[in-house]
This record gives structure tokens, C-alpha cells and sequence, in this order.
């Protein structure tokens, strides 16, 4: 099982550095090269390949009988090979007809995932274990909108907001259901195995303002088209409510502090607290996006909009499931200080400069390149780190 965790980060890095080559092509075009192409192979690979696969990984070891794995463990193989194809398929045709069979049969192998995993997995009072649950039950809801992908691209031309409708659904329920919860759940796992205290009700009742908060939120996403007041008004009671639910996590873990700084590293730590400290900022750019100039404006400019993705996916998920391997053991300690030092520079340089390039030009007099160089070496940056850290994994 160990060695299998290696292969998330294998993706991880291959994802990475399709992510340069986008940044490269807006510094330097190369010819023949489709954008959108890569740019859905980059996300295919990030999602599924690496958090999709950790979470899948995670979620058998956690749970599953060691004698009832090997049922798993050969889903999770074929998965490994769609995933592969799709890497191949999405630069070259983009959403074509092997790219769609590819994904399309990942999908059916992650729902019989989820059903293998609620038959096997016997009763649990766990927090982790609930946890677990919500996670899958909003990827499934989430894998119906690569499928709606097929209508609204059909309509586009009369209604072009279906096709943005579909993807931002897809994005939400993945980012703020599946992968949020999932991590949750390690971290409740972590816990639990090292048997620190913490008020499980006060854990749940978070879950359960988050997850139940987590479909109308879904409105935060759509708001630049407008929809009505009444979609404004569930859109911010529900981005309150999941700030309401941060706090029930705070009181949850008050009983842990001591016992999480004496059972983690100093490192684990310090990166935690950048995880949370994304997660706050997130739950409050939340929102703010629930004011209908607000969620226009971040409509607008594209690039905050990949800013807030990358605060979900890199400052959230992504270093938490560094965390994670740490404290595991799927990583070699030794040096890796400077590395996680890379990787959050990196990422917060280029969560700068994202957030700051719709007003580049009154700054671009002082530093004398256009901001697209610039995160063109953070992303460097970052996926050089993603690959020192792949390294540590083989050691």
C-alpha cells in the first residue's frame, strides 16, 4: 500500500509542469499548440491523478479491512490507466471522442469505488469515517456535471451560461464537497490514531453545517449571471453559515492544542497553520462573492478566478496532503524544510501576482516585464518543489 501512495505524486508533478508549459505559452506561443487542450489535461491530471487518487488511497487504508483491500487495489490500478489515457488524449483532441470515453469510464470506476466502499466498509463511529462518507457522496454528486458538460455545449451557442454552469458546478462540488471533507477526514484520522482529544460533536456539527451550507453555496459560483435576489439571499446565508461552521472547528480542537504540538513536528505545524489560514481566507472571499458587484467583478478577471482555485487546491488540499504524508512516513523528513519552504514561497508569489495583474501596468514601469514572466518562475518554482518532494517519496 505504501509504495502505491507514490503514484499521486508522480501526477502531481507531471500535472505541475503541464501547468509551466500553459504559463509558457503566454510568455512564448509555441505553434500548433491548443491552450485549452493542455489546460484540460493539466486539471484532468490534478484532480483526478493526484487528490482523487490520494483520497481513493487514503480512504482504503483508513477504513477497509486489510484482507478485503485487494478488491481495491485493482480498481485503483485500472483507474491509473484511464488516468494516463486521458493525459494523452486531452492535448491532443481536447474534448474528444477518446478524451470523453476515458473520463467517462473513470467516473463509472470511482462510483464503483464509492459503492465497494459503502458495502465493505462496516459501521464506524469515527469522525473521519462520517466524514469519509460526505466526501464521496458529493463526488457522486459531482460527476453529473462532466455529463451535463454534453447538453450545455450542445446549447451554447443559443445559452452559453449552461456551459459555464456545468463546469462551475463540477468545480464546486469538487473543491468544497469531495476534496474538502476528504482532507478532513485524514485530519480526523490523524487524530483519532494518535488518540488526541477533541470534542467529536462539535467536529460533526461543523460537517454537517458545511456539507448542508456546501449546495446552496453552489449559487456563490453563478451569481455573475444574475440569477435573482432569492439566489443572492441562499448564496450568503449559506457562505455565512460555513464561516459560522469555522468557528465550530476552532471549539472542536481547543482540547487538542497541546496534544497536536507535542504528537506533530514543528514543520507539520507551521504548514497546518498556512492551511487554515487559506481555509479562513477562502470561507471569507466566500462572502464577499456573495455580493452580486463583488461576484461580477471576479467574473470578470479571470486571473483572480485562478487565484481563489489555486488557494483551494495548492494552499488548501494540496499542502495539507503534504502534511499528511509527513506524519505517515510516505516521505523522507531530511531536508525537506527548505523544500516546503520552495513550495509555499512559490505558491504565495504566484497568488500575488495573480490577484495583482488585472492592475499590472501601473507596476509594470518599476519591474519592466509584463506579470505573466513573473509567475512563469513562481510556477517553476512550484513545480520544482513538487518534484523534490516526489524524490523524498522514492527515498
Amino acid at each position: 500500500m505504501q509504495k502505491l501512495f507514490k503514484i499521486p505524486l508522480l501526477f502531481l508533478v507531471i500535472a505541475s509542469w503541464l501547468g509551466v508549459f500553459l504559463r509558457w505559452q503566454i510568455v512564448s506561443p509555441v505553434n500548433g499548440v491548443n491552450y485549452t487542450y493542455i489546460l484540460h489535461a493539466h486539471s484532468h491530471v490534478m484532480f483526478l491523478g493526484w487528490v482523487c487518487n490520494v483520497l481513493f488511497l487514503a480512504f482504503i487504508r483508513n477504513h477497509i479491512e486489510t484482507n478485503q483491500q485487494r478488491v481495491f487495489i485493482n480498481l485503483f490500478i485500472v483507474l491509473q490507466v484511464l488516468i494516463v489515457g486521458m493525459l494523452i488524449s486531452f492535448p491532443l483532441q481536447g474534448y474528444g471522442l477518446y478524451s470523453i470515453m476515458f473520463s467517462s469510464l473513470h467516473t463509472f470506476g470511482m462510483i464503483l469505488f464509492v459503492i465497494l466502499f459503502f458495502q465493505r466498509c462496516r459501521k464506524k463511529n469515527e469522525a473521519s469515517y462520517w466524514y469519509a462518507r460526505v466526501a464521496l457522496i458529493f463526488f457522486m454528486l459531482s460527476s453529473v456535471g462532466p455529463f451535463a458538460l454534453g447538453y450545455s455545449m450542445a446549447v451554447a451557442s443559443t445559452h452559453r451560461n449552461w456551459y459555464y454552469f456545468s463546469i462551475y458546478y463540477y468545480l464546486h462540488f469538487q473543491y468544497n464537497g469531495s476534496f474538502t471533507f476528504g482532507i478532513f477526514s485524514l485530519f480526523f484520522k490523524l487524530l483519532e490514531s494518535r488518540h488526541i482529544p477533541f470534542n467529536r460533536t462539535n467536529a460533526v456539527t461543523f460537517g454537517r453545517l458545511m456539507a448542508f451550507a456546501c449546495v446552496p453555496a453552489y449559487f456563490l459560483s453563478i451569481l455573475w449571471a444574475q440569477p435573482g435576489i432569492v439566489f443572492t439571499i441562499v448564496a450568503g446565508a449559506a457562505a455565512c453559515m460555513q464561516v459560522y461552521a469555522l468557528v465550530n472547528l476552532v471549539m472542536s480542537l481547543r482540547s487538542s492544542y497541546a496534544a497536536l504540538h507535542t504528537s506533530f513536528t514543528s514543520m507539520s505545524r507551521w504548514v497546518f497553520g498556512i492551511v487554515l489560514f487559506c481555509f479562513a481566507v477562502k470561507l471569507l472571499l466566500q462572502c464577499a462573492s456573495s455580493i452580486p458587484a463583488i461576484a461580477e467583478m471576479a467574473y470578470q478577471l479571470r486571473p483572480v478566478v485562478i487565484a481563489y482555485l489555486h488557494l483551494v487546491l495548492v494552499g488548501i488540499i494540496t499542502l495539507f496532503i503534504f502534511i499528511w504524508y509527513r506524519e505517515n512516513d510516505y516521505l523522507n523528513r531530511r531536508y525537506d524544510t527548505p523544500v516546503l519552504l520552495l513550495c509555499v514561497t512559490a505558491f504565495a508569489g504566484m497568488e500575488i501576482l495573480l490577484v495583482l495583474m488585472p492592475w499590472w501596468s501601473w507596476i509594470e514601469s518599476c519591474l519592466y516585464y509584463p506579470s505573466s514572466y513573473y509567475i512563469l518562475v513562481f510556477s517553476i518554482m512550484l513545480a520544482v518543489s513538487f518534484l523534490m518532494i516526489y524524490w523524498k517519496a522514492l527515498k
